[in-house]
């Protein structure tokens, strides 16, 4: 069974998913629990959030990304 879990990255670290390389988003992101994230976790690099959080967070980006790209067709 995956152990899902909400965090973000500690404020002003980057910290990156070993799955994809990609790093955290600031708002957070649901990863399924390892040894690697329990490190992190104990070294502070990360900090709980939740499923409401990480859900408004993604939206909020996924609109800027829309705006963005359409000012850049509007050019």
């Amino acid at each position: 069974m995956n152990d899902l879990r909400y965090f973000r990255p500690q404020e002003g670290l980057t910290v990156r998913d070993p799955t994809d390389g990609q790093p955290l988003p600031a708002f957070g992101k649901g990863i399924v629990w390892s040894s690697y994230w329990q490190r992190r976790l104990d070294d502070g690099d990360i900090v709980p959030t939740d499923e409401k959080s990480v859900l408004a967070g993604t939206a909020k980006a996924e609109a800027a990304a829309e705006k963005a790209a359409g000012k850049k067709g509007d050019a």
